[in-house]
């Protein structure tokens, strides 16, 4: 179902490829942030970056396509005395809302997401590696601010209410992204 709706919502703006107003592109990066306190405690913050294209629609209207990568975090889990490696990555595709004010651009988005979990157990008599994946939303905003020859320097806050399953015990990796980076665009007409 989350499949279907992706694919209608690509189909229904790719009819306007030829009336776009620009392209885009750049590279975000910044600290994930965990909200739930057992989680943050155990993986705490790490850095992460998201290299993104952005296909704008009209002045007030953009999608956007990231890949969120970055996140590898070795730990040692006191209760088990386990080490583990917790590697994170997604793909976002998002609706961006643009509220274009002459060089400064304010945005809100929201999308859809899919992550990919991949850690890696490591104890004195096994080795194992747990995989999973998980869709989500993702909603969050920021503002653009414009340089010289369509380069901008960008910030952004987004969230992501994400939980997993991989065993019997569902794990809360929900949380917040402050990223700030540059980019680049170029209007058609």
């Amino acid at each position: 179902m989350k499949k279907l709706i992706v694919l209608l919502f690509i189909i229904s703006f790719s009819f306007q490829f030829s009336q776009a107003a620009g392209f885009g592109a750049g590279i975000n990066a910044g600290i994930l942030k965990f909200k739930k306190k057992d989680t943050k405690d155990l993986y705490g913050s790490k850095f992460i970056y998201s290299p993104y294209l952005k296909l704008i629609i009209h002045r007030g209207l953009a999608i956007e396509l990231s890949y969120e990568a970055g996140y590898n975090k070795k730990t040692l889990n006191i209760t088990d005395g386990e080490d583990s490696t917790l590697k994170i990555t997604g793909v976002n595709i998002c609706a961006v809302y643009r509220f274009p004010i002459i060089k400064i651009i304010p945005y809100l988005k929201v999308g859809y997401s899919r992550y990919n979990f991949k850690q890696n157990i490591e104890s004195n008599t096994t080795h194992y590696q747990l995989e999973d994946h998980k869709s989500t939303i993702i909603i969050g905003g920021g503002v653009n601010l414009g340089l010289l020859a369509g380069f901008y320097l960008n910030a952004e806050i987004t969230y992501t209410p994400l939980k997993i399953k991989p065993f019997d015990q569902e794990m809360d990796f929900k949380g917040m992204r402050f990223l700030a980076g540059v980019g680049w665009q170029f209007n058609l007409f």
